[in-house]
């Protein structure tokens, strides 16, 4: 279920009902804030592409360390599928263990 920030329609006070963001991750907050949501509400899927993303060498995504300290972090926090971890990983350049 990885998203983007700037994809999800949701209502303000639902995010803050929910917490908002979690602002100790190095990144992936708004991967972890879609968790937490989940967890209370449901979610509906459109099937077209509302943005288009961009990386450049100055964004956190682009820092491999902090991405897999982000990634080890939801998966002790979370129960996700089994093939998450190792895909997550490897999208951050990182080596499964």
């Amino acid at each position: 279920m990885p998203t983007y920030t700037s994809t999800p329609l949701v209502r303000r006070e639902t995010v803050a009902n929910c917490g908002g963001f979690d602002e100790n991750l190095p990144c992936f907050e708004d991967w972890e804030l879609c968790l937490r949501l989940a967890e209370s509400y449901k979610f509906i899927y459109l099937d077209r592409a509302l943005v288009t993303k961009g990386t450049g060498t100055a964004n956190i995504s682009a820092e491999p360390s902090r991405l897999v300290e982000a990634i080890e972090r939801l998966c002790k926090q979370y129960t996700l599928p089994r093939d998450t971890r190792a895909q997550l990983l490897a999208d951050a350049g990182a080596n499964p263990l």
